[in-house]
């Protein structure tokens, strides 16, 4: 970058930063719309694997949203990491002034090369590195589905093993009533036993 086109820059750093910094809030926020777009519904399956006893203890609403904001704070982490690894902030303002000060002219840069040529490394690295930027946000997205598809089977065994043991005990509860209820009418026996003989 040629000095006085450095001054320039320079001056009008700072908004191009700010511009920089809007488009990570809104990609941030269109992550954020994704990740609320769960919803209850998502959740039935465990409705259908509960019973009504632990639905009273169990909050799917709550639970919905403690994933959701687990999920969305991981990948809050790695997109900031991914952003702050790439230097977007740097190479967006070098991109805003490169559009607030193009002029269609042969020799806009000082190589002797026609515009058409000047631009085309330049385009081919700024998609290079879109592409690199792409692949890794499939790879942390890919890395999050592995992380929480086992969480959600060890849930669920969790669950299957509570509803299990619920339904011994209830099983057992309901055989000690049987059982004394026939003592009790044993011993009622008894008793009008005893009070007949005197």
């Amino acid at each position: 970058m040629a000095t006085s086109s450095k001054n320039t820059y320079e001056k009008k750093k700072e908004e191009y930063e700010n511009i920089a910094q809007e488009k990570f809030n809104t990609i941030l926020a269109a992550y954020r719309q994704i990740v609320d777009e769960i919803n209850p519904n998502h959740f039935k399956i465990v409705d259908q694997v509960i019973g009504k006893e632990m639905k009273k203890a169990f909050d799917v609403e709550k639970a919905g949203n403690i994933f959701k904001e687990h999920l969305f704070d991981l990948i809050k982490k790695k997109f900031i990491k991914t952003w702050s690894d790439l230097d977007m902030n740097e190479k967006i303002a070098i991109l805003e002034y490169s559009k607030d000060n193009f002029k269609f002219d042969e020799k806009w840069r000082p190589t002797n090369k026609s515009v058409e040529a000047q631009c085309n490394p330049h385009e081919m690295k700024y998609l290079l590195n879109q592409k690199e930027f792409l692949q890794r946000q499939i790879e942390f997205q890919n890395e999050q589905i592995l992380n929480i598809v086992p969480q959600i089977e060890e849930a669920r065994k969790h669950l299957k093993s509570f509803i299990e043991k619920r339904n011994q005990i209830s099983l057992q509860v309901k055989q000690d009533l049987e059982k004394l209820k026939e003592a009790e009418n044993e011993l009622a026996i008894e008793i009008n036993e005893t009070i007949v003989q005197n």
